[in-house]
């Protein structure tokens, strides 16, 4: 099954550690959605993290990957399914092509928060590593972080 990571789970490394086997099958964009934190993580990043939201005209960009029924048990783990993410089926666009696949979004969105250096340096990373559009990355890199310590 695809699944469509937008957020800390688009570094290869990342998604590791839910699936070693996961297997790359592209870059793909989500239309009429923006990126936005509208959770607050207090135990593993003390900060913003990311979630989808609708807005006509607006793209997201991430990562697809092939992940195996295991691995998603353990994706719901880590997201902190259903408590915190939910799983919902999603149409996202690779290479011009429809592609189905499962995307992550926050069950009770409250925010926005500010998300911290270090959470925005993963999703940076990942968009780099794999090649997402520049001004995507640098849409990425001007999201204001909330200050340390």
């Amino acid at each position: 099954m695809l699944y469509f990571a937008y957020g800390s789970n688009m570094p290869t490394e990342q998604i590791r550690c839910s699936d070693p086997q996961a297997v790359f099958r592209g870059v793909a964009k989500l239309a009429d959605h923006r990126l936005c934190f509208t959770r607050y993580s207090k135990i593993r990043w003390k900060c913003g993290v990311a979630d989808v939201i609708p807005s006509e005209g607006d793209t997201v960009w991430g990562v697809l990957w092939e992940v195996s029924d295991d691995g998603f048990e353990k994706l719901d783990v880590r997201e902190g399914a259903p408590k915190y993410y939910q799983q919902e089926d999603a149409v996202v666009s690779r290479c011009g092509i429809e592609v189905k696949c499962v995307i992550y979004t926050v069950v009770c969105k409250e925010g926005p928060f500010l998300p911290s250096s270090k959470y925005m340096k993963r999703l940076i990373d990942g968009a780099c590593e794999h090649n997402l559009p520049a001004d995507y990355v640098t849409q990425l890199r001007e999201i204001p972080i909330a200050e340390e310590g």
